[in-house]
């Protein structure tokens, strides 16, 4: 193995140190070695410790983890086989696996299996050390082994899907895959190839969920016409439900009606809504997508509508909406009437509301609002109907009632884009988030400092846990943690700058500020947009089939490719999938010349835009009566995003984590 000659020298360095020391006197290290490990200022970091005459344990475990990421695996291992005797029993397992890892890459294959038997055999092992023993011992099998470790990762995995799928990729490969493990790992990653290609075996074709999970695939690249095949090979035509299950019913339907066949899918989603399960909500927002061009989507929509439960409700407000202006609200009357405070009659009053605020009649509006909040549900639909009741009450002169709006939107929505427009956003400047950290981090074992917080279930850890996610570079799972502990904090914590700042992060900082750069597009922008399309998840798929980090179509991607001369550019790849998307998104800014106009175009494309016709009002009202549901919350919830990330960008332009740890490494 090629070792830098800096990298040499250090690891020198060290192994004299930790000779020359003899026993260790304490475990500590000092701030600025913490400081600088967690900087990832290496050079300073090499520097202060070449400097110390003796090394405590935690320097010696800061130095190999050091060493590790940096990807010197000789230096982790020769610096933590000279510390071992001095490390505290609490701290052994971890600093043996980081060994038997480094041992392993440098080829000491023998060594490495030796202490990973001992590990795996310990009684005392830490749990969540299992599923990183149960790897090694994966990677260090013969071919024909690999499988049962393989497994007893799985086993270890939890409910974290990156370990999931990791576990699953490998026992695909393995001798005893079965169609189940494909299954699996298709239900975690749709379009993962090792799964498709799995189930494309000789033989698979006999498993019918094989066959669907085929079809799902192909429906969300947009290969509608093998969707079908598929999806008829399970069941045959029409709607006969005993083949798909209900997620396969609702794919075979939209490749229907992708390809032309729009009348056969009519009644698969009709019979997916009258069930009620998972795919009902989805099914009626499809027939009333359907129902614009097709009587018998509408007709569905009635039957519905003459029912029960929510499938009924969704369907009174999907007829309601559909009505014309001139038309009699039949529908919207029965909706109010049977559902008085239910979430779909609150959307009606917000429609109806809005009638009376374009008319000029503010009091009017503001009554159907104070109705809508009845059955609003929290988020963005409570934060815009207290946001427009605080406009209202200000029209007719009472700005005492404004102000009172004003003040229960701040209190009970204070992360909405809509509170900010209230109050605007101050200029903030990134933290980080210090509360509930692991021991383990102050000796240098992040990834397993993060794996114990996690295992904690409690607010403050999930927190630092996310910041932990991000400093490793894994921004997707900083995200997801911070949601989860979003709930479990105080309002207190979860509004200041410590936490906004894990879940607005600058992720893949150089990929964005280059494609910005060349595109001429505002860099907080595209994090805004990222943030809502993938939370940073580079092979995030929606259901529409739009793929990675920035949620490109497969055809806007090639098209977009095409245009910049990129003959083989792979959409999934993080920096290609930036570059495209905002390359997307400079045409759409270039088009419209608005940013919530371009949004729009960027998430229900340009023609849908041009469609909507000429603002008559405000920018603000204009993004109000965006007709599509999704992109009108689309639109809003960017543009809530963008606002994050403007303030944090006045007060410290450099200071996202992401952008710290680019610089670091550089150096």
């Amino acid at each position: 193995m090629r070792i830098s000659l800096r990298k040499a020298l250090f690891v020198a360095a060290c192994l004299s140190l930790l000779v020359g020391g003899g026993p260790y006197s304490a475990w500590g290290a000092s701030s600025s070695a913490d400081r600088l490990f967690f900087e990832r200022r290496w050079k300073e970091f090499d520097r202060i410790l070449a400097a110390r005459k003796t090394w405590t344990p935690r320097e010696a475990c800061l130095a190999a983890n050091g060493a590790w990421l940096r990807q010197d695996w000789e230096g982790a291992v020769r610096i933590l086989e000279r510390a071992r005797k001095g490390l505290p029993g609490n701290v052994l397992p971890y600093a043996d696996l980081l060994r038997a890892l480094g041992l392993e890459r440098t080829g000491r294959t023998e060594e490495a299996g030796r202490l990973a038997q001992n590990l795996w055999t310990s009684p005392s092992l830490p749990g969540e050390l299992r599923y990183y023993v149960a790897y090694l011992k994966e990677r260090l099998a013969r071919p024909g082994e690999k499988g049962p470790w393989a497994r007893e990762m799985l086993r270890r995995a939890g409910s974290d899907p990156g370990r999931r799928i990791q576990a699953l990729s490998l026992i695909l490969r393995s001798p005893g895959a079965t169609v189940k493990d494909a299954l699996a790992l298709l239900d975690l990653r749709p379009l993962s190839a090792e799964g498709t290609e799995f189930l494309k075996r000789p033989g698979m074709g006999g498993f019918p969920e094989a066959r669907e999970a085929l079809g799902i695939a192909s429906a969300l690249s947009g290969n509608f016409s093998d969707a079908i095949d598929f999806f008829e090979s399970v069941q045959g035509k029409g709607n006969t439900p005993p083949g798909l299950s209900p997620k396969g019913r609702f794919w075979y339907a939209l490749s229907l009606f992708r390809a032309n066949r729009a009348e056969e899918a009519v009644p698969l989603w009709e019979g997916l809504a009258r069930e009620g399960a998972s795919y009902s909500a989805s099914s009626i927002r499809r027939l009333g997508i359907a129902s614009s061009g097709l009587e018998s989507a509408k007709a569905a929509l009635k039957r519905l509508a003459q029912g029960e439960g929510p499938a009924a409700e969704g369907a009174l407000y999907t007829l309601a909406v559909q009505e014309g202006a001139e038309a009699t609200p039949v529908e919207a009357s029965e909706l109010l009437r049977r559902f008085p405070k239910g979430a779909a009659a609150s959307r009606l009053r917000w429609k109806m509301g809005w009638r009376f605020w374009k008319a000029g009649d503010a009091s009017g509006a503001a009554q159907a609002w104070e109705k809508a909040l009845e059955g609003a549900p929290e988020g963005l639909e409570r934060a815009r109907l207290l946001y427009w009741l605080s406009r209202s009450a200000r029209r007719t002169g009472d700005e005492g009632l404004a102000k009172k709006w004003e003040e229960k939107l701040a209190r009970l929505e204070p992360l909405s884009l809509y509170a900010w427009r209230v109050s605007g956003l101050p200029e903030m400047k990134r933290a980080n988030w210090q509360r509930g950290q692991d021991s383990l981090e102050a000796w240098g074992f992040v990834t397993y400092a993060r794996l114990r917080l996690e295992n904690s279930g409690k607010g403050e850890s999930l927190a630092r846990a996310s910041w932990l996610a991000a400093w490793s570079g894994d921004y997707a799972g900083s995200v997801r943690l911070a949601e989860r502990a979003r709930s479990l904090l105080p309002k207190s914590l979860v509004r200041g700058v410590e936490f906004l700042s894990l879940l607005f992060p600058k992720a893949y900082s150089r990929e964005v500020r280059d494609a910005a750069g060349r595109f001429g597009v505002d860099p907080q922008l595209v994090w805004a947009v990222m943030r809502q399309e993938s939370a940073f998840d580079p092979a995030a798929v929606s259901s529409a089939g739009a793929i990675g980090l920035m949620q490109l179509m497969p055809a806007t991607a090639r098209e977009e490719a095409s245009k910049l001369g990129l003959e083989k550019a792979d959409p999934w790849e993080p920096g290609t999938n930036i570059l495209l998307g905002t390359a997307h998104l400079a045409r759409a800014l270039q088009t419209f010349g608005t940013v919530e106009e371009a949004l729009a175009a960027y998430n229900a494309g340009s023609g849908s835009v041009r469609k909507w016709g000429n603002r008559s009002g405000g920018i603000e009202e204009w993004v109000e009566e965006i007709p599509f549901p999704e992109t009108n919350e689309y639109v809003r919830k960017v543009l809530g995003n963008y606002a994050v990330y403007k303030a944090f960008e006045t007060q410290n332009s450099a200071g996202g984590l992401g952008e710290r740890r680019l610089e670091n490494e550089r150096g």
